[in-house]
Order: structure tokens, then C-alpha cells, then sequence
């Protein structure tokens, strides 16, 4: 099931850490498999490549209210954008979750954002 959320919403709920400096041009676009092989590039449903962020960590919040990482989220975008070492990021945009089963039975989520910014900055206008 996707659901579609506000990204101030989500960002309440967890926190995007980079762990090393990533320029947006090494990100690659994620890719379809059928029975194990790559099967093309994966699109949104308006045609828009994918990329997921590598070298980040979530951290999801708890019920207690503090934040712990979380290894069953992972953080795609459709806009891609540098990330500078040990910094907090949060998503921007439309933001759509699935929640699915991994080959291991646990239950996992894949977050797909428009963008992503650093952390209490603003969002760039545009013309």
C-alpha cells in the first residue's frame, strides 16, 4: 500500500543523517529487476527517475520521543542534491511511503520524496 504524506509530517517523525560527503552526480538511478536481472530504470508514474540515498541513516522516533536509527527505511528522491559529511537532512515535497515485505519476512518502508534539503534551511524558489 503507498500512502501519500506531507513531508512536514514525516520529518516530524524521523531524522536523515549523511555519514560522508555524496555529490549528486554519483547517485544512480535505481533500477527494476525481473527474476534477478536488471530490467530498466525505475520511474515515477509522471516518468521521473528515481535515486536512492546511500551513506545516510534514518532514525525513526520512538515512543518516548527519542530517535533511533532504523535500518528497515530506506530514502529515495526525485531530486537529488549534494550531501556535505554529518549533517541532518529532512525530505521536501510530496512524499509518498510503502510499507512491504523483505525477503527476510520483516516488514520494511520505502520513502519516496520529491526532494531533500538540509535540515532547518529553506526551500530554494522557483521561477
Amino acid at each position: 500500500m503507498k500512502l501519500s504524506v506531507t513531508a512536514q509530517s514525516i520529518n516530524a517523525q524521523m531524522e536523515i543523517i549523511s555519514i560522508s560527503e555524496s555529490s549528486k552526480d554519483e547517485f544512480s538511478p535505481k533500477q527494476n529487476y525481473v527474476d534477478g536481472k536488471p530490467a530498466g530504470e525505475k520511474l515515477t508514474s509522471d516518468g521521473r527517475k528515481i535515486y536512492g540515498l546511500r551513506d545516510v541513516v534514518v532514525k525513526t522516533k520512538n515512543n518516548d520521543g527519542s530517535f533511533k536509527a532504523d535500518k528497515s527505511v530506506s530514502i529515495s528522491v526525485k531530486n537529488p542534491i549534494d550531501l556535505a559529511d554529518l549533517t541532518k537532512y529532512e525530505l521536501t515535497g510530496e512524499v509518498e511511503v510503502t510499507h512491504y515485505v523483505q525477503n527476510t519476512g520483516r516488514i520494511a518502508v520505502s520513502i519516496l520524496a520529491d526532494g531533500i534539503k538540509p535540515k532547518n534551511s529553506e526551500t530554494p524558489k522557483s521561477n
